[in-house]
């Protein structure tokens, strides 16, 4: 018996369900939900011009939106360029242009929405499964490194940094989360109106909105990872060249993950104390 970080008790981690095959296994067809695909980037121009086309042809029907965190390349004017919708914001960081996506969504009278990286690495070959799986499930979260995930040049430092926070989140929470760090996230309506006030929005929102998910989970877990491939190899921008460069990959590894250990604990005493607060009489 394992006691998790908000005194949970299991008996063992608990594997959260998946759905596999990704890649044209089964098209779920045009989007019948009112769906927002909130791209949030920072000088992504040129990984834009390649990427939107391909987000236009497979989000079938929904709306796709540009966060534009204050960008100095043009990124919001190549996204105009290719008819898509720019909200645009001073510098705050990724977690603030996620925030104001789903604000928008919620403006848009949406039933769910999807966050959606502008700098290559999610495939707009995923959306469709991503949208889909909306339909009937609360939460999908992307899966790049699921035992089902391909690998696609991904470097050895970003592995072994998921699988350093993949155990952590299991010791605090006990669920079997494969990929924490992923941005690439659907979430229905309900659900998006719960994450706006309840999360503090910090650099590592992703891992948040999981330890915050089991402060508010009695049964099971209401999280539905979809496994889509690593790709880190032949991003369309020369920004990810330079961001995945083998020589700094070490260094990387060294600034991240005290990074990310900090957010995991945090959360979790910031989640448990307000349970408590909650429980008193």
């Amino acid at each position: 018996m394992s006691n998790f970080g908000f005194g949970w008790t299991a008996f063992e981690p608990v594997d959260i369900p998946f759905v596999s095959g990704w890649e044209n296994k089964k098209r779920l067809g045009r989007c019948t939900m009112k769906t927002v695909v909130v791209v949030p980037v920072r000088d992504e121009a040129d990984a834009l011009e390649r990427l939107l086309p391909r987000v236009g042809a497979q989000a079938g029907g929904a709306t796709v939106v540009v966060v534009d965190d204050g960008s100095s390349d043009g990124s919001a004017e190549v996204a105009r360029r290719h008819g898509v919708a720019v909200i645009g914001q001073r510098p705050l960081g990724k977690p603030a242009a996620v925030r104001c996506g789903f604000e928008y969504a919620l403006a848009q009278d949406c039933d769910a929405a999807v966050v959606f990286d502008g700098d290559g690495q999610h495939p707009p070959e995923a959306l469709p499964d991503m949208i889909g799986l909306l339909r009937s499930s609360d939460i999908v979260k992307g899966a790049r490194f699921h035992p089902a995930s391909p690998q696609i040049g991904t470097p050895d430092d970003r592995q072994e940094l998921c699988r350093r926070i993949r155990d952590l989140v299991r010791e605090h929470t006990g669920w079997v989360v494969h990929d924490p760090q992923c941005g690439f996230v659907g979430l229905r309506r309900p659900m998006i109106e719960l994450v706006l006030s309840s999360l503090s929005w910090t650099v590592e929102w992703e891992i948040e909105l999981i330890v915050w998910l089991r402060s508010r989970t009695v049964n099971g877990c209401p999280i539905l990872e979809l496994p889509i491939p690593a790709i880190y190899a032949d991003l369309p921008g020369r920004k990810q060249a330079v961001k995945y460069d083998p020589a700094f990959s070490r260094a990387r590894l060294q600034e991240r993950f005290p990074r990310q250990a900090r957010a995991v604990a945090e959360a979790a005493v910031r989640y448990l104390q307000l349970r408590t607060a909650e429980e008193r009489p």
